[in-house]
Formats: structure tokens, sequence, C-alpha cells
């Protein structure tokens, strides 16, 4: 089982300690997911499903808003994720 962490109860993303390539089980904390798609070491990985539209917590704040419906065991990055950081200067 793949490992990542969740650095805040709020996030609704963790983040991965390995590459995961899809149909790999997840592990973080007491959640145990399928990964539908690659998600590279260091980059996010969805808890649940996010519906488009819906903010992306990490630390327990929102880092942004995603583009599309983000099922849970997706990677999350910049091409279904607008980030408040770059994207709304």
């Amino acid at each position: 089982m793949k490992r990542s962490i969740r650095l805040a109860a709020e996030d609704n993303v963790a983040i991965a300690f390995e590459e995961i390539v899809p149909d790999d089980w997840v592990e973080c904390a007491s959640i145990a997911l399928r990964a539908s798609s690659l998600v590279p070491f260091g980059h996010k990985i969805a808890l649940v499903d996010i519906p488009k539209g819906q903010p992306v917590y990490r630390y327990g704040v929102p880092i942004g808003f995603t583009l599309s419906d983000v099922p849970s065991g997706a990677h999350v990055h910049s091409h279904n994720l607008s980030t408040y950081f770059l994207d709304h200067q």
C-alpha cells in the first residue's frame, strides 16, 4: 500500500510520499483509497470526490478551486486546479 500524508484534518487532498500509479491502494491516516491516475512523488491526491468549482484544502486552508469534477484517488494539479496563489494575483 502506498503512503501519503494529510497535513490538516480539514484537507481534502493528501501528499504522495512516493509515485502512485493507477490502481495502487493508497493509505492516509485511516483512509484507504484506490488511485485513479498517476500521482508523482510530492504531488496531491484527492481523498474524496471534489466537485467542479469547490475549494481544495491543504494545510487546512483553501489553496484554489477545482476546474472539473475530481474523483477520489485522482491527481490534483494545474490541469484540474486553479490556484489562489498564481491565478488570482
